[in-house]
């Protein structure tokens, strides 16, 4: 989220549009409607309301599930002001001062920001873990690169799942903004120059409306198509946030047009403009499964453009140095601008870049620092605590070199300051990441063989790389409350040789790159659908203290589909919850009275409930493989090499406490499945290893790592062979 800074000198009000001029005779030109110039008000309201439902929302009100729609605001009101900025200067001087117009973006936004970065990598630095603290640091990297949102897209961060929190996440939106503020004088320069021509300087305005519109309906079709098939690209790129920009925009270009309408329709526009922002916060919780931007986008996008539209003309100001009289029926209609236009809402909106900025590492860090998750009180105490130090930032960096007089007011000084500044972002954040989190960004250990001597090893990803090295199938491996089988899941080729169906809990995941390699090569199709917790055994499950009936309906669906003829193999594994304590494991097996089971019942219940399911596949004619669960490592392997890059062989537990039961691959071989067991591929007989041939093994404690599974194929191809041959 950007602020900009091109109408911050409050200017009087025009007279106000209840003062009609005498009529015109008949015949004679009609006079151009009043257009606000200047200082909106009502805008920096608009500002106000957009931060506050952003920080509310980070700062768990319930009843605000739909807050994070502010930025949408944001965007909608920065394509407005920038692009009325630069038709102004394109119609007075009939050209575009580039350098001038990134010198002003430089002086607003860059000294908050590098305050910001600053303070965080050093607070990432004292409190957060090492693996943490480094992803913390390369993502402020990218932050102040203006490149946070490519960052984000490409690692498939959801920004509305808690639990994915960087405390450079915000950031998204400021290089969405910026890398439009770079674009988008580019493009009406290109357009100044295809209109150059006296014949043609007539229509350029028109030209730009079309290049515009050309713009918004290409990018809003680009975000239909990505909501649906690559939801993080479609929330974070400017590509597929283009459109609410270019909605600002248009605005823009017909101030003259909203300024003619009536007072009674800019009564309604304002009023159904804010009615549709609280629809929006109000319904649009993250947990609803609409793909977001996509159409419902359109709702709090289009309620701010139909605010800022409404107060193109001034609209009447009751009090000193007005010849108007308000009536109170007027005082009534007229109250959302009134708020709007309230001393605390302008204050607001006037900080409400810093607040954005602030806020969100504030509380992020906060957990790490007072030791505890926050309540929704302590979170949104410790949100305000943000707008403190937006005010603080302002008066003491940001409006002095925003204001400052002589060099800084010259283009050249001004970016000159933007590099500086964006160097001292970037040397602050690597240089805290190689002094303080050294070994999560190594590629060299070192451990004590087996044989008692010492070896250096060199890694492919680095441990913070092979902490995001996950091998799940992005939309395809969903989570606890979804019920349904997600679309788009078939990959491959599709032929008569048949279809591979890979299916299960996150530990059947884990193998879908070797699935997928192995199943290419021999000119099979694979689909991929596995969900959180949810095995395929047929029996009912409780997940943390709750019956988890979510399992049980999204796996008969699965067994459905499995069993509908379209699938000749089916690939599974299992994590081993049962062969561990039951009193530690968030999940429980339930009895038919819907309680959960004593220990010496759970084993037997769950072998029969394993057998019913292998033996259903089987005869419907479905060749069962299934994969034996890998070890439990104790703890995450690239935070524990990250920590001890020099003494890795500390990550790598004995083999007697890592190595799972077995009993899935037991039981499916007794009635003739298909199985593998790869337990000596991951470990000696002494210990199972973190580091295999060149990979971190792993991206946890209990998972494999994408790319070291993928050289697992060969063996995975054996096991679909021998499955496939057999009667």
């Amino acid at each position: 989220m950007a602020y900009s800074d091109v109408h911050t000198s409050p200017t009087p009000l025009s007279v106000a549009p209840q003062q009609q001029p005498p009529a015109a005779p008949a015949g004679a030109r009609r006079l151009p409607a009043p257009v606000h110039r200047g200082f909106r008000p009502d805008i920096e309201g608009l500002r106000a309301v957009a931060v506050l439902v952003v920080v509310l929302y980070h700062g768990g009100v319930k009843a605000l599930g739909g807050g994070f729609t502010g930025v949408d605001v944001f965007f909608v009101i920065s394509g407005f002001l920038i692009t009325g900025h630069l038709l102004q200067e394109m119609d007075q001087t009939g050209s575009i001062n580039l350098a001038q117009f990134w010198a002003r973006r430089v002086r607003r936004l860059l000294p908050a920001l590098t305050v910001v970065v600053v303070a965080t990598s050093i607070a990432v630095a004292l409190w957060w873990e090492i693996l943490r603290r480094a992803r913390a640091l390369i993502d402020l990297s990218w932050g102040a690169l203006y490149a946070a949102n490519w960052r984000f897209a490409q690692l498939d961060v959801d920004y509305l799942t808690a639990g994915q929190r960087s405390p450079a996440l915000h950031l998204w939106s400021l290089g969405v903004e910026e890398q439009f503020y770079l674009l988008w004088p580019l493009l009406l320069v290109a357009v100044i120059l295809a209109t150059r021509r006296p014949s043609w300087r007539p229509h350029r305005r028109a030209a730009v409306v079309a290049t515009l519109a050309t713009s918004w309906v290409v990018s809003f079709g680009w975000n239909l198509v990505w909501s649906h098939s690559r939801p993080s690209w479609a929330y974070y790129s400017l590509p597929t946030r283009l459109w609410q920009l270019a909605t600002g925009a248009l605005l823009a270009c017909g101030l003259g047009w909203w300024a003619r309408r009536r007072f009674s329709a800019r009564v309604a526009l304002v009023w159904a403009g804010l009615g549709a922002i609280g629809v929006g916060v109000v319904l649009l919780h993250d947990a609803g499964g609409t793909p977001y931007p996509g159409v419902v986008a359109l709702l709090p996008t289009l309620g701010a453009g139909a605010v800022i539209a409404s107060g193109v003309a001034p609209w009447p100001q009751p009090g000193q140095g007005t010849q108007v009289r308000v009536r109170p029926a007027m005082q009534v209609v007229l109250l959302p601008v009134r708020v709007l236009s309230s001393w605390p809402m302008q204050r607001i909106g006037n900080l409400s870049y810093g607040w954005y900025l602030w806020h969100w590492p504030l509380l992020v860090l906060a957990p790490a620092v007072v030791g505890h998750a926050l309540t929704t009180m302590q979170a949104v105490a410790v949100a305000g605590l943000g707008l403190v130090a937006a005010a603080i930032s302002a008066r003491l960096v940001e409006n002095p070199i925003r204001r400052a007089p002589g060099a800084l007011r010259r283009a050249g000084w001004s970016l000159a300051l933007g590099a500086a500044l964006t160097g001292l972002c970037v040397g602050v954040t690597q240089v805290t990441l190689h002094r303080t989190a050294a070994g999560a960004v190594t590629h060299q250990f070192t451990q004590i063989t087996e044989q008692g001597n010492s070896e250096q090893v060199h890694v492919r990803l680095s441990p913070v790389q092979a902490r995001y090295d996950a091998a799940l199938m992005g939309t395809c491996h969903v989570g606890q409350a979804v019920t349904s089988l997600p679309p788009g899941c078939d990959f491959g080729a599709s032929t008569d040789s048949g279809r591979v169906l890979m299916a299960g809990d996150s530990h059947a995941g884990q193998w879908f790159p070797a699935v997928m390699e192995a199943a290419d090569q021999r000119g099979l199709g694979v689909t991929a659908w596995t969900k959180s917790w949810c095995q395929l055994a047929d029996v009912r499950w409780q997940l943390n203290a709750k019956p988890y009936d979510q399992c049980s309906q999204w796996r008969e669906q699965v067994l459905q589909q499995a069993t509908s003829g379209r699938y000749s193999v089916l690939v599974t594994s299992s994590s081993a919850v049962v062969g561990m304590s039951q009193e530690r494991m968030p999940m429980r097996i339930l009895g038919p009275d819907g309680r959960a089971l004593p220990t010496e019942q759970v084993q037997q219940t769950w072998s029969e409930g394993y057998l019913r399911t292998v033996q259903r596949l089987q005869q419907a004619g479905v060749k069962v493989v299934v994969i034996r669960d890998t070890p439990y490592m104790r703890r995450s392997v690239p935070e524990c090499l990250a920590q001890f890059p020099q003494q890795a062989h500390r990550c790598s537990p004995a083999r007697w406490r890592a190595e799972p039961g077995g009993e899935d691959v037991r039981l499916a071989a007794q009635v003739g499945a298909t199985t593998g067991d790869f337990t000596d591929l991951l470990c000696s007989p002494q210990r199972c290893h973190a580091l295999i041939d060149g990979y971190i093994a792993w991206w946890d404690k209990a998972h494999l790592a994408g790319s070291y599974v993928r050289t697992l194929a060969p063996q995975v191809g054996a096991l679909l062979d021998q499955a496939l041959r057999s009667p």
